[in-house]
């Protein structure tokens, strides 16, 4: 080889290396963006989540807990049972010492519901963590924006409580699981563990989550080889959140049994019924959006079928692109197209009727198979940023009508209140009636005024709210009027 020819081929090399080297910068590059694009996203999404609860209303439930929660900040008694559920089954305690915790950071019903809303709105980044634990980043991010469509668990942030909690519990499951079964790490065989039984104290219908407990624990046991210490392990740590209800039905000689025993017996579960598999369904898709936008916000009735069919149809493809995964021997997405319909059997199996509550667990399960399937198919048609994009746009658009109208409804104070669908999801509609609600902001003025006199008569809405809002605080005196018996200081502690 020339002289010559030796400079030359050190040119072009030197030349290649400054090319591979301006590539590698630009991707860094890219990158950090798309990292810090991402990472704004799921802010912007908890933003977005946490600020309704400033909307959110006074109820009955709330307003036990939150006395409770009062009583235990103020070292009055610690209880060692939750709240019930259907007259029959105690939760366990631990709602309540996380709201006293809340309380006293909150300092007021506002920061209260704020700080409750800013944790459940954790779930955001789980699911997208859980997505792209399974698949990628993009079907973490499809998840997450998907969730932000409106549906039946909008309610719980308007009626805040213990099943808030239950969206963000399920996807720190699902990323346990998820990442158990990519890594084998013990830590991950544990959260699982603890995160379905935290679901649980959200509220029971994190039982349609047993099949992924149960996929955990087989895959322990044929992958991991799993002993009689890590199993006993894995059942203190799901035990260890409901040990002050465990100490109680030791002294109290397992009272939860019957309870137990009451409700199999109740007319809650024996009207299950396998025809509300089709029903509940299309609650879990389009159902719960076409009740915001036709019972609640009163848009035609037409338009709203065409949305909610839109969006149904859009889960559906995300469905059959999971199918194509699991034709491709992905076992995740094979184990999903089992866990979903045994999980609506289960759901099925709980209770005769769905309130807005029982349909967040599942939901969020098969928004990931959904989003997971789009993941997939953009992929394939490479067109992952254009469907980011829409998605991005179309869920946080429609959530920000959704939450305008809320705004706007609840300030003329003629909220459209009835029974079915909102605790019977899968039922006709009742007739709405108009109702003026209490505002979480409200809650102040309100106790400042309460406790500004002795003996008090409130009528109308107000005396209603007090009756629902209060009632413990309040007991009924006539008709028309209730007379506040609680101490000043209560008051002033909890409104």
């Amino acid at each position: 080889m020339t002289l010559r020819s030796r400079f030359l081929v050190i040119e072009s090399s030197g030349r290649f290396v400054e090319i591979k080297l301006r590539i590698i910068y630009r991707m860094t590059l890219d990158a950090k963006f798309d990292r810090i694009a991402r990472s704004t996203l799921l802010l912007s999404l908890m933003l977005l989540y946490a600020t309704l609860a400033v909307t959110s209303f006074v109820h009955l439930d709330l307003a036990r807990d939150m006395r409770t929660a009062a009583d235990i900040v103020d070292g009055i008694r610690f209880p060692l049972l939750g709240p019930i559920l259907a007259g029959h089954v105690h939760l366990g305690s631990g709602w309540y010492y996380l709201l006293a915790l809340l309380q006293t950071l909150g300092q007021g019903w506002v920061g209260t519901v704020l700080l409750l809303a800013l944790l459940s709105s954790l779930q955001f980044p789980l699911a997208y963590l859980a997505g792209k634990a399974w698949l990628n980043r993009s079907a973490g991010v499809y998840w997450a924006l998907l969730m932000m469509i409106p549906s039946w668990s909008m309610f719980e942030q308007i009626y805040p409580g213990h099943p808030q909690l239950l969206g963000v519990c399920v996807a720190a499951m699902l990323l346990c699981a998820l990442r158990y079964y990519r890594n084998g790490r013990h830590r991950y065989f544990l959260g699982t563990a603890l995160a379905f039984s935290l679901a649980l104290h959200a509220h029971p219908s994190a039982l349609v989550m047993l099949t992924v407990v149960a996929a955990v624990l087989v895959l322990a046991w044929r992958r991991h080889h799993l002993t009689h210490v890590r199993l006993i392990q894995f059942v203190s740590v799901a035990c260890i959140p409901f040990a002050p209800l465990i100490v109680d039905q030791l002294l109290n000689g397992f009272s939860l049994l019957q309870g137990i025993g009451g409700y199999v017996n109740s007319d809650n579960f024996s009207r299950t019924s396998y025809s509300n598999y089709l029903p509940l369904l299309w609650q879990l898709s389009g159902g719960g959006l076409r009740y915001w936008l036709a019972g609640i916000i009163g848009i035609p009735e037409t338009l709203s079928w065409v949305v909610a069919i839109g969006v149904a149809a859009l889960m559906a493809l995300g469905i059959a692109g999971v199918l194509t995964l699991a034709a491709t021997n992905d076992r995740i997405a094979r184990f999903a197209m089992f866990m979903l319909p045994m999980g609506v059997l289960i759901l099925i199996y709980m209770r005769g009727g769905f309130p807005y509550y029982m349909i967040t667990a599942l939901r969020i399960a098969l928004l990931g198979c959904v989003a997971v399937g789009l993941a997939n198919l953009a992929a394939a048609m490479r067109w992952r940023d254009g469907l980011s994009w829409l998605l991005g746009v179309s869920c946080i658009a429609g959530y920000l009508y959704v939450a305008s109208a809320i705004f706007r409804i609840e300030r003329e104070g003629a909220w459209p209140l009835a029974f079915q669908p909102i605790f019977n999801t899968t039922a006709d509609w009742h007739e709405h009636h108009p109702r003026a609600i209490m505002p979480a902001g409200a809650m102040k003025k309100s106790g400042q005024w309460l406790c500004s006199a002795g003996a008090i008569a409130v009528h109308g809405a107000y005396a209603i709210h007090l009756i629902h809002g209060y009632s413990r605080m309040c007991v009924p005196s006539a008709a028309r009027a209730i007379w506040c018996w609680a101490a000043p200081t209560r008051y002033a502690s909890i409104g």
